[in-house]
């Protein structure tokens, strides 16, 4: 266990909690005194750490989608139906646009194979 890791480990708290109010990582490093690289690099290399930290992330995520709901409903009771549409095609499949590509890539080597195969 590096110091850095020490340093992380000791300031776990303030991590998460600066990280669930939104703060960035470059906020973080400061206030625990290790640089955005350092202090991401330890992170990533231990597992709990990261669990910690997404979690955390995970937080600020869904009260950001929680306050864009909000805005999407008092619209909705506006007549404004853009931003509900826009939600319902992301988050529901009755409601995803139909008009999507089935795209088949080949390679060379596959197209070659079918033109010795059709002669």
């Amino acid at each position: 266990m590096g110091k850095n890791n020490i340093v992380v480990v000791q300031n776990l708290k303030t991590i998460v909690v600066m990280k669930s109010c939104g703060k960035t990582d470059p906020e973080i490093a400061k206030q625990i005194g290790l640089t955005t690289i350092e202090f991401l690099n330890e992170i990533e290399e231990d597992s709990y750490l990261k669990e910690c930290y997404d979690k955390a992330a995970e937080k600020v995520a869904t009260d950001v989608e929680m306050a864009f709901l909000e805005v999407v409903f008092k619209k909705l009771e506006q007549g404004d139906t853009t931003d509900a549409k826009f939600v319902l095609e992301r988050t529901n499949k009755r409601y995803q646009k139909r008009d999507v590509l089935d795209l088949n890539v080949k390679t060379i080597d596959d197209v070659i194979r079918e033109n010795d195969g059709e002669k």
